[in-house]
């Protein structure tokens, strides 16, 4: 029974005690939002490349390349963005085609960023024959300054459904 009084007493003294002040921590930037905001700004990037790609708008496909960009193509063959800007300028016949991008992927950190993307590329080719492409791409991008850049982009031409290790 004494020690029935000792409890309302030990609760006023630690209502009484305060506890060490926390120094609060704020940040302009919700991880939540700056995450949802780089996923659509680095995927409608994708789109917007394509665009510029099959318009031949070098200087737009440049602004979002780096000198350091390597395209590294469906036959394995690694380029340089320089490079490529200058296969394209040369390519001729150059052939009018139909894009759909989907099945986007997002991950991402503060600065970097990974796409992956299927590309069903259609070409029209003359006398109304098509040339249908699918590729299965991968897109790295790098934050410098605040703004997105493409650093690297891997792709893959799609043969087959599934995957085996057999060897063929």
């Amino acid at each position: 029974m004494k020690y029935f009084i000792l409890i309302p007493v030990l609760a006023l003294l630690s209502c009484n005690n305060p506890s060490p002040k926390v120094e609060n921590k704020t940040s302009d930037e919700n991880p939540q939002v700056t995450r949802k905001t780089d996923s659509v700004a680095v995927t409608q990037m994708v789109g917007a490349f394509f665009i510029a790609f099959d318009a031949r708008d070098y200087d737009q496909m440049e602004a979002m390349m780096t000198p350091q960009t390597k395209l590294v193509h469906h036959n394995g063959v690694t380029t340089s963005a320089r490079e490529m800007l200058d296969i394209i300028k040369t390519t001729e016949p150059w052939y009018p085609r139909e894009r759909i991008l989907s099945q986007f992927e997002y991950e991402g950190g503060k600065d970097w960023a990974l796409v992956g993307v299927v590309n069903e590329a259609t070409f029209l080719l003359p006398e109304g024959e098509k040339l249908y492409a699918p590729y299965k791409e991968t897109w790295f991008f790098q934050k410098t300054d605040g703004k997105w850049h493409l650093l690297r982009c891997h792709y893959s031409k799609i043969t087959k459904e599934t995957h085996t290790e057999s060897v063929e």
